[in-house]
């Protein structure tokens, strides 16, 4: 239960600190505001529901832009098969 509790703390603290910037680093890669916006929302419930997994909470922010990155690439080549 109290790790609950931290996962949820950390993630509200991550979320109040950085979801500007990673928005941002999601617009820069996919070029649409909303879909940069989801990215980000699924990287922090990803995140959230991982957190025992993490060896090292303190790496919580390197998770989330690397997810950030990943899922924004697997946009660009989703959108790139659509186009052909």
């Amino acid at each position: 239960m109290a790790a609950d509790r931290n996962a949820v703390h950390a993630t509200t603290a991550l979320y109040t600190a950085h979801y500007r910037s990673l928005v941002g680093l999601a617009v820069l890669l996919v070029r649409d505001m909303s879909t940069a916006e989801e990215i980000v929302q699924e990287s922090f419930v990803a995140m959230h529901t991982n957190w025992r997994g993490l060896r090292d909470s303190g790496k919580a922010l390197w998770y989330l832009r690397q997810c950030v990155v990943n899922r924004s690439r697997s946009v660009i080549r989703h959108r790139m098969v659509v186009d052909r």
